[in-house]
């Protein structure tokens, strides 16, 4: 049983945890336990719902893809359009699938489809999408997308597009899709066709690597508004990026990727949306991965009775987790069950979070390295994982830069004068 909970742990955590603001903790908890849930569903081989008749209208607009992309020209666009060198190296390590790849495992059987699968393009308004492949390991795995914007003064005024995408299981998009969060990625205009996007968004790991189907939802296109009427955006719609028409907002992360993008920095978050118009698309698309096309990223579990403890401020840090893949070195510690931790990480978590960050210090065949302190984070189980996790439990988590983990011969995490051998 302790196997079983651990698996659902690594994988909804990884999900969870991304660049996405929560309003606080116990909602970020709350959606990884309904995730675990409904991970431990799946092992009964649960029936897929059967698709509503409404569905039959996105069909319409499926047409056959033209033409197939190279692997070499797939493999390049990760350093190419995104400075992605890491997922550049896995690919051409092999670990890639291309649209062609899915092409040649699932011939046409004859029948209509509802939904256009990996190679296939989906029209919705000015976009034109369709997915070229997926790339990665099983920490990060990047999804390749091309979108065609039809509209020539949209093209002109963007050099960027902000795209953002869900990537879950069928079920659970049919029945809770509003439980998962969305993820950003930025759209980079093509050097030679000024009317094609090319984007890379990160998918949760999950999802795609149990052999079952996914939906792989775009779910809104962000551009520059051509006119104030553009701008008009709607109260949900404030709220869902933590604004409202008075101004005020909770910080978000997602926004603060978007700023950069657009080359708005120091802009504030309400000023920033201002400009941009928002294309509410919902292209769907839905298809099956082998479970074995992405590198599987090393991860560590530490026996919390060997007593792994890092003292700071009065808090005591006992290393529970970590994860080794090509874009990041991920560090869970557990920090205590005191009640009066619920408030001092509620009111200031990701403050607290950097200042205990900035005091672990992560060393590889004696190369120093400090933690992303943009990254640390703090969350609280309320609620408790059985055999796993501890109710109320708090959380440290740490993210580092990417090592060689299976070619390292000695990897310790140390803090205020404490070291453990991660990798003995």
């Amino acid at each position: 049983m302790m196997a079983d909970y651990k698996e659902i742990f690594e994988r909804a955590l990884s999900e969870a945890c991304e660049k996405t603001a929560f309003s606080d903790n116990d909602k970020l908890f709350g959606i990884v336990k309904e995730r675990t849930a409904n991970m431990e569903k799946k092992r009964f081989k649960m029936k897929k719902p059967v698709i509503i008749a409404a569905s039959i209208a996105a069909a319409a607009a499926l047409t056959a893809s033209v033409g197939a992309v190279s692997f070499g020209l797939l493999s390049e666009m990760f350093t190419k359009y995104f400075g992605d060198s890491a997922t550049k190296q896995l690919a051409d390590e092999g670990y890639i699938y291309t649209a062609e790849n899915f092409a040649e495992d699932n011939g046409s059987d004859g029948t209509d489809k509802l939904y256009p699968v990996m190679g296939e393009t989906l029209e919705k308004g000015i976009f034109t999408a369709k997915i070229l492949g997926i790339a990665g390991d099983t920490q990060d795995p990047m999804m390749l997308i091309d979108i065609t914007v039809s509209d020539p003064e949209v093209t002109a005024a963007n050099d960027v597009i902000g795209v953002y995408t869900q990537a879950i299981g069928t079920y659970e998009f049919e029945n809770k899709r509003d439980s998962y969060a969305i993820t950003y990625s930025k759209g980079v205009k093509d050097e030679e066709d000024p009317s094609l996007y090319h984007v890379s968004a990160r998918v949760p790991p999950y999802w795609v690597t149990q052999g079952e189907e996914v939906v792989f939802d775009i779910v809104r296109i962000h551009t520059l508004a051509n006119d104030e009427s553009d701008t008009a955006h709607s109260d949900e719609e404030l709220a869902e990026f933590g604004l409202n028409t008075e101004g005020t907002l909770v910080k978000h992360y997602v926004l603060d990727e978007e700023i950069a993008d657009f080359g708005a920095v120091g802009m504030s978050y309400y000023d920033f949306f201002g400009m941009l118009k928002t294309y509410d698309v919902d292209m769907q698309f839905r298809f099956t991965l082998p479970e074995n096309v992405l590198k599987e990223a090393p991860r560590s579990w530490y026996d919390l009775s060997e007593g792994l403890v890092y003292e700071a401020d009065g808090t005591e840090f006992i290393l529970t987790y970590g994860e080794f893949g090509a874009h990041s070195s991920v560090f869970s510690l557990s920090c205590g069950i005191r009640e009066e931790l619920e408030d001092y990480l509620k009111i200031s978590g990701m403050e607290r979070a950097r200042k205990f960050a900035e005091q672990f210090v992560l060393t590889v065949d004696g190369t120093e390295y400090t933690p992303d302190l943009e990254q640390a984070f703090t969350t609280r189980d309320t609620k408790g994982w059985g055999d796993l996790m501890i109710e109320n439990m708090c959380y440290l988590h740490l993210v580092f830069p990417p090592v060689d983990y299976e070619n390292a011969q000695s990897i310790t995490l140390s803090a205020n004068g404490v070291s453990y051998e991660v990798k003995p």
